[in-house]
């Protein structure tokens, strides 16, 4: 029998106009995209959650900054109750100012993997977990 994760309106970058249901891996995938993609503090009803991705691109990041940046994407992540444990991984592209985050570890129900790309304009999901 699978984990129930919940069901929800699918939203990853932008509201799905047909209202399109997602639920599964899928919906656990797409809260973690809302995570890396909303700034702390900015929801009043969880002031201590999010981490805007976005907002981290800089010219001048370094090695120590990406490293910062896993830890931090591993704990936000972590924040979920779906989440048991995550480890992130980032590589940022300095030609095309691209982050590229590939989020494991293991949800209530096994193993999971999910790949991020953050731009100067948002945070997107590749591919479908």
């Amino acid at each position: 029998m699978a984990t129930d994760y919940g069901t929800d309106i699918a939203c990853g970058d932008d509201l799905d106009p047909n209202f399109t249901l997602v639920s599964g891996r899928a919906l656990v995938a797409q809260d973690i995209l809302h995570r890396l993609s909303t700034a702390r503090g900015s929801l009043e009803w969880a002031p201590d959650d999010g981490l805007d991705l976005t907002s981290k691109l800089s010219a001048d990041i370094d090695e120590d900054d990406i490293l910062a940046l896993q830890q931090d994407i591993a704990a936000e992540a972590q924040k979920d109750e779906r989440i048991v444990n995550a480890v992130a991984t980032a590589i940022y592209d300095y030609a095309t100012e691209k982050l590229t985050v590939t989020l494991g570890g293991e949800l209530t129900d096994g193993p999971f993997s999910f790949v991020f790309t953050v731009d100067k304009l948002g945070v997107y999901l590749e591919g479908a977990p």
